[in-house]
């Protein structure tokens, strides 16, 4: 079984990571959204409503990293693209 990837149809801007970890219990769901600014994203995800568990910040492995709800209450990450 394929443990995820990156997953990004051909030609398209945007791109979806989808992992499993079967060793623990994420505090979030299995889907991981990465953009170019994640303080530009942040900002504008805040003003459309959306309610982050974790404002974006430098995690301990050097990666910039968030987390939000939708509106059922689902948990996703949104981390930042590299070599910004």
């Amino acid at each position: 079984m394929d443990p995820g990837g990156l997953k990004s149809p051909p030609g398209a801007q945007t791109r979806i990571v989808l992992f499993r970890d079967d060793a623990h219990k994420p505090s979030f769901g299995p889907c991981v959204f990465t953009c170019e600014d994640i303080a530009q994203t942040h900002r504008e995800m805040v003003e459309k409503g959306v309610e982050f568990t974790q404002a974006p910040k430098v995690e301990a492995w050097g990666a910039w990293w968030a987390q939000f709800k939708d509106s059922e209450g689902n948990e996703f990450g949104l981390s930042q693209a590299s070599g910004i």
